[in-house]
């Protein structure tokens, strides 16, 4: 296959590719950093309801992501190219309208539970107060992807700057006043949030308006041509690929989820890493089809692959050689038993490497009812496998379970690339 570029090519997007590096370093950083930290701090059964509480988090990102951020990426450069701003303006309010209704259910989630199952759970309180603050813990992700589609990387490193700032900072002030708790943590992701996106608006504030302003009737229902499918997969995507916590929560205990949430994080950096350098060419491949250039987009899904290929295959290594190493200098050997592990989740970036070059491509030429139907599949092969494997061998059944899941994954999307795209 051919992935040669021209030069000027390779400078630039080497050059916007680092800055979105730095924006993930500075983001999923903070946020690494700041599950490290809970795990350390938190007694084992209050880091669990965190993790329990976080997974639940990823579902409604995985249904924002759905509704808003990827048709963003996918139509704003195709449909919207004269008006951009206006365009992104209108998205940021649709993202407060359907960010409150987000809100609303888990509210009311947490309400049903408090009530009918467990009258003393912790876990009821701290889904409410994630429940207000949803709206402000999902807007960083909007406005990043936002000028992630302008390819300004840099505006979004520095709101994240902000943010990695004030999650740090607050963490250690919670835990300097004895304060810190898995609801306090919830807040205190709201709050950077917040002021991390005042940094982006204000810098998306100075741009000029083009047109008049877009209704967010219309916004949604531009946005369903390609959200409805996503939406329908959403929730497989979501059970798919957070099932491990609940599972091992519900079969093993709130201490083994949390055990589980802690293995999950250390591909984390890696895996928000490669999604960031996949999502400045999602809109680049959505222009070459708009365009018709198909050969232009194939080249750079095989260019895409390779050079996320070439961070993750170095990242399996060093968790391979560095395993034990890591956990004792992260956690001071809390997760010890668990360190065997920590390679086998390693391959999850490799494999996910080569399915975000096929799943973005897929995006791209708007066939977005793909991801249902490899959804499908996945989901069957993490939940089955994961009860099946959990019950047998436990964090091990796990870490199996998962790896097998992401296996289908990639034989799934890559069928459908050759099947679609090529």
């Amino acid at each position: 296959m051919d992935i040669s570029l021209p030069m000027e090519s390779i400078k630039q997007w080497s050059f916007k590719g680092g800055l979105g590096i730095l924006d993930q370093l500075f983001f999923s950083g903070a946020n690494f950093v700041f599950n490290i930290f809970l795990a350390r701090w938190l007694l084992p059964t209050e880091y669990g309801i965190f993790a329990i509480s976080f997974a639940i988090l990823l579902i409604f990102y995985q249904l924002h992501s759905s509704v808003l951020l990827d048709p963003m990426s996918i139509l704003g450069p195709v449909k919207h190219a004269h008006n951009l701003y206006t365009y992104f303006w209108a998205q940021v309010r649709l993202h407060f309208f359907v960010t409150a209704l987000f809100g609303v259910i888990i509210v009311l989630g947490s309400l049903f539970y408090h009530q009918f199952f467990d009258t003393n759970s912790r876990v009821a309180d701290v889904l409410m107060i994630m429940g207000l603050v949803l709206p402000l813990q999902l807007l960083p992700w909007l406005l990043r992807r936002i000028f992630y589609i302008l390819q300004k990387p840099g505006i979004a490193a520095l709101g994240s700057s902000v943010y990695a700032l004030i999650n740090i900072a607050g963490l250690y002030f919670l835990r300097w006043t004895s304060t810190l708790l898995s609801s306090t943590a919830i807040m205190l992701l709201g709050v950077a949030g917040l002021l991390g996106s005042i940094v982006m608006a204000f810098w998306l504030k100075g741009a000029r308006i083009e047109s008049k302003r877009i209704t967010m009737l219309t916004l949604f229902k531009e946005n369903w041509f390609i959200a409805g499918w996503l939406v329908a997969s959403a929730g497989l995507v979501v059970v798919a690929g957070q099932a491990q916590v609940f599972i091992s929560g519900s079969l093993l205990g709130l201490r083994e989820a949390g055990a589980v949430r802690v293995l999950q994080l250390f591909i984390q950096p890696a895996i928000l890493i490669l999604n960031a350098l996949a999502a400045l060419m999602l809109p680049v491949l959505a222009s070459d089809f708009g365009q018709g250039n198909i050969q232009a987009l194939k080249k750079r899904v095989n260019t895409l692959i390779v050079r996320l290929l070439a961070i993750s295959i170095p990242y399996e290594i060093i968790l391979l050689l560095f395993a034990m190493n890591i956990e004792h200098f992260l956690y001071q050997g809390k997760f010890s038993a668990y360190a065997g592990l920590i390679p086998i989740w390693g391959l999850i970036p490799i494999i996910l490497s080569i399915n975000l070059g096929h799943s973005f491509s897929l995006q791209a030429v708007q066939r977005p009812y793909a991801l249902l139907i490899v959804s499908v599949f996945w989901v069957f092969t993490s939940v089955c496998l994961g009860v099946w494997f959990t019950t047998l061998w436990g964090v091990w059944g796990v870490t199996l379970s998962t790896l097998a899941g992401y296996v289908v994954n990639l034989c799934c999307f890559a069928f459908l690339y050759y099947r679609w795209v090529r």
